[in-house]
């Protein structure tokens, strides 16, 4: 059993909340399931640094949803953008005796924007669960990170390598755009202690805490990922990005300097580096050379 949650949204349309705190949740952070039409400011999430599997925004398989001026600080993701199948019939769930299917089929995530969001936590993720997809995603005039190392990560990329079952569409992250955003010193800390991984101001996988690859199941891709006008206060590395059956490609970077203080800022694994670009950013993405 599960701590109880504090405030989740299932299966709802128009849903707005402005001028919330939400202190020490037991569970999770402020969630939205299968809601569509959501619109949220002046949203304040706040649970100890040192806690783990307190998050902040989740939102899962939503379309059309909002977030702006608003202000996370917790111990796990301050964001984690998710999608996945919903149950066949929702109303199962009131009854703990009935049977209760999940759907063979995957709803997306589709249409977020974070404007003004200032982001405390291990990072800005996208998954862990990602089967239905997570497209057209906008994070503009965000901070993340604060100057004094409280983040391990800036953004997060988690793909499992393989999508659910045979039934369901390829998954995949792609169409976001991050841009006239902060990042602040990005580093590995008590706190949160992520290994090796907190080298890197943005980690990038295709597998996560997945068997091996099965082959008769779709795999995932990561595409078109664009951070425009992007700083950092301080990193010790870029990018760790890791492909599987697909290369990740369309990453680029207009405008940024991450001030990295590695030899070796990106290190690259199963990307496609002619599909990206690099235009006056520091460091440069190596780009493949014609």
């Amino acid at each position: 059993m599960r701590p109880p949650q504090v405030l989740a949204f299932t299966r709802s349309r128009w849903v707005t909340v402005t001028n919330v705190t939400l202190a020490n949740p037991p569970y999770w952070g402020l969630q939205h399931y299968f809601c569509n039409d959501t619109f949220m400011s002046h949203v304040t999430i706040l649970a100890p640094r040192w806690t783990r599997q307190i998050a902040g925004f989740m939102p899962f398989s939503v379309r059309n949803y909002t977030v702006q001026d608003s202000y996370v600080a917790v111990g796990d993701d301050a964001v984690a953008i998710m999608s996945g199948p919903d149950f066949v019939d929702g109303a199962c769930q009131a009854d703990a005796a009935a049977p209760c299917p999940v759907s063979r089929y995957s709803q997306p995530a589709l249409g977020l924007v974070f404007r003004r969001v200032f982001a405390l936590g291990r990072s800005f993720a996208f998954g862990s669960e990602d089967f239905g997809n997570v497209t057209d995603v906008l994070i503009e005039d965000c901070t993340i990170g604060d100057d004094e190392g409280s983040s391990s990560h800036a953004f997060a990329f988690k793909m499992h390598s393989n999508c659910g079952n045979a039934t369901r569409t390829q998954c995949k992250i792609s169409d976001v755009v991050v841009r006239n955003t902060k990042f602040g010193w990005i580093r590995n800390n008590t706190w949160q202690n992520p290994g090796n991984e907190g080298d890197f101001a943005i980690h990038m996988g295709l597998q996560y805490s997945d068997p091996p690859i099965d082959p008769s199941l779709p795999q995932p891709l990561i595409s078109n990922i664009s951070f425009v006008n992007v700083t950092a206060t301080r990193v010790f590395k870029v990018l760790q990005a890791g492909g599987a059956a697909n290369n990740i490609s369309g990453l680029h970077f207009v405008d940024c300097n991450f001030h990295a203080t590695s030899p070796d800022p990106w290190v690259l694994k199963g990307v496609d580096t002619a599909s990206c670009t690099s235009v006056n950013s520091a460091p440069p993405f190596p780009v493949a050379q014609a």
